[in-house]
């Protein structure tokens, strides 16, 4: 994608009229927006080509195609009326009755994921549900159970009925599998129902089709990768003095599903605040950072590090990524839908790149003034959140496979504490302590080595209070408890080796798994 996108800015130097190629080159680089974290770097070039190609003039159906990428453009750029208008243009333009069916499905679909991000949920019910029943879309299934589940307006006979509809609609197409997303969308109806065995079938057959042969997960790579991290970044490596002195940036890190996005709300709510979310500016300038470091280590006389001139990479860096961060906040703040949100520029920007906890020894050495908030959920909590969600970046089909999913839980619980306690040898820990909070009872959870943490978590509460387990779920997943799978999960948090061979036992979790029957097959 990028060789073609500089292909087509060098034909648009002469051939500027080309609406075509506009519409090309937008496309191009919307594609390696959404792949690639760069912090939005390309949003506004691909945001004019896009705009330039429309005004230039393009045939029905590349117009139409070319407005739902503007729309998913503007989504991930928080300009959610504009998003809205691009989807609406194509479901009400004068071509609309000849376009594709799936193009005008597409297209209600943005129109419900623009109106839900607005606030105005009961809309995207109805967009959802016409663009899953009427168009057959199958991504509005899940959307739609998502809504109704925010929404709260459905009791368990009506969560039934409607995992029936869908299973009937399923067998009614002729479907000889089911959508990934279907899968899910069952899955969600069917646990609100309480109906929990069926619900777990259709989770288990769903994550192992969104999976199927794209995860290629090595618990040997996962320890080699941490190893290297922990080894890299010991108390010695931040050298005081060195850095951007900026406090502007604050980063929030952890594993998914940990309360990151409600923490990011609470903070974006204060008036001197901006959350920026997971398009991380500080990612996509990583790789240029560490090289020239790298390259700057190398260069001084007889192997000695040449302090000066890595200052001035930080110093270089630390503006230059400080800017787009102001910068992209600034963007988003211009598309407020509401007076309230225009409230100037931020002291603080805030960026919630999870992932970025394997790279807190970059960040710390570039803003060593910088906040790090590191989120903290209650372990179980976490895990089964994250098996139950499915995450579109392939870079976390992990998530969809037990084993796997628990390998980089206690990776990610092993470099958090070696990192937290050198940071603190290193006098940094009040960036690392700053947000660690867990999920039950109001007790902090302070993960070390993983083989501790479901025994440090249970020290924790009465003795009454656990039967000999990691602990009951609670919330809205109380009722999966007791549930096979889910102890299943659990079980394979047990050291390799263990007396009982839990992890061995509970491996089954993970077999191919047949689909659960739809109606009349």
């Amino acid at each position: 994608a990028r060789g073609l996108a500089e292909q087509l800015r060098e034909y648009l130097e002469d051939h500027e009229e080309s609406a075509e190629a506009w519409s090309r080159l937008g496309q191009a680089l919307h594609h390696i927006d959404s792949n690639v974290h760069e912090g939005g770097s390309l949003q506004p070039e691909a945001e004019y080509a896009l705009k330039k190609s429309i005004e230039l003039g393009l045939d029905p159906v590349l117009e139409a195609t070319t407005r739902l990428t503007l729309a998913a453009l503007l989504h991930s750029m928080a300009k959610m009326e504009e998003s809205l208008d691009q989807a609406m243009e194509v479901l009400n333009g004068p071509h609309a009755a000849s376009l594709d069916p799936r193009v005008i499905a597409f297209a209600m679909n943005n129109r419900g994921s623009a109106l839900h991000m607005l606030g105005r949920v009961e809309e995207a019910a109805e967009a959802f549900g016409e663009a899953a029943r009427n168009h057959n879309y199958t991504s509005a299934w899940e959307n739609l159970m998502m809504v109704h589940g925010e929404m709260g307006n459905l009791g368990k006979a009506e969560w039934r009925a409607l995992a029936q509809e869908i299973k009937s609609r399923m067998a009614t197409n002729g479907a000889t599998d089911v959508p990934v997303q279907v899968c899910f969308a069952l899955f969600r109806a069917l646990d609100k129902a309480g109906d929990i065995e069926e619900a777990w079938s259709w989770l288990l057959y769903g994550n192992a089709a969104h999976a199927k042969g794209r995860l290629a997960h090595s618990p040997e790579r996962t320890r080699a990768n941490t190893n290297a991290i922990i080894a890299v970044f010991n108390a010695n490596f931040w050298t005081p003095g060195l850095g951007h002195p900026s406090r502007t940036p604050v980063f929030i890190v952890g594993m998914m599903r940990s309360g990151s996005t409600l923490l990011e709300q609470m903070l974006h709510a204060h008036p001197a605040v901006r959350g920026m979310g997971e398009d991380s500016v500080f990612n996509g300038q990583l790789p240029a950072l560490r090289d020239s470091i790298v390259t700057a280590t190398q260069q001084g006389p007889t192997g000695m590090v040449d302090a000066l001139k890595v200052q001035g990479i930080l110093q270089d860096f630390g503006t230059r990524i400080e800017a787009r961060m102001i910068e992209k906040v600034e963007e988003q703040r211009k598309g407020a839908r509401s007076p309230e949100e225009d409230q100037g520029p931020p002291r603080h920007v805030v960026e919630k790149m999870l992932t970025n906890f394997r790279n807190i020894g970059f960040i710390h050495l570039l803003y060593p003034n910088a906040v790090i908030l590191h989120t903290v959920r209650d372990p179980m909590d976490t895990l089964f959140s994250c098996f139950k969600h499915r995450f579109d970046d392939t870079g976390l089909l992990w998530s969809s496979d037990m084993n796997a999913l628990v390998d980089e839980y206690e990776a990610y619980l092993r470099l958090m504490a070696a990192l937290e306690a050198r940071a603190s040898r290193a006098g940094v820990g009040r960036a690392l302590r700053a947000a660690r909070a867990g999920t039950r009872g109001g007790h902090a959870v302070s993960p070390g080595a993983p083989q501790a943490a479901v025994e440090r978590r249970g020290a924790q509460v009465p003795r009454e209070d656990r039967p000999g387990r990691a602990h009951a779920l609670h919330g809205p997943g109380a009722a999966w408890a007791e549930h096979e799978g889910v102890r299943r999960l659990e079980a394979l948090q047990a050291p390799p080796g263990a007396p009982d061979g839990r992890r061995a036992a509970a491996a089954a979790a993970n077999a191919p798994r047949r689909r659960p029957p739809l109606p009349g097959h």
